[in-house]
């Protein structure tokens, strides 16, 4: 989650570098020269995108390992429960079965 987090705040940052950078016209942007401020621009821009994509693909890989991991522990330990039950019915069922040494309650 904390993966998503930063890219979250990477590409909301990374969106106000691009808004600045269509802001101008296009004949602006394609009259650029070499060491403008436009073509270092579109270079972060490019740059930052490169890591982003994979950072966020990473995010979402870790989010659904944890939640693949979680429901295997459920799984495991609702298989324990059962097994523990299964070895307490028996013992459960003849406590209930004791009459005090009554034969079914006749004398």
């Amino acid at each position: 989650v904390m993966i998503e987090l930063v890219a979250l705040v990477v590409g909301l940052a990374l969106g106000g570098s691009i808004g600045d950078y269509f802001s101008e016209t296009k004949a602006t942007r394609d009259a650029a020269t070499a060491g403008s401020g436009l073509l270092s621009q579109i270079g972060t821009i490019n740059a930052v995108n490169a890591w982003l994509e994979p950072l966020k693909f990473l995010g979402f890989a870790t989010l659904f390992a944890a939640i693949a991991v979680s429901l295997a522990v459920v799984i495991k330990n609702l298989q324990l429960r059962a097994e523990a039950f299964a070895a307490a019915l028996p013992v459960l069922i003849n406590v209930g079965n004791t009459s005090g040494g009554n034969a079914g309650g006749q004398s």
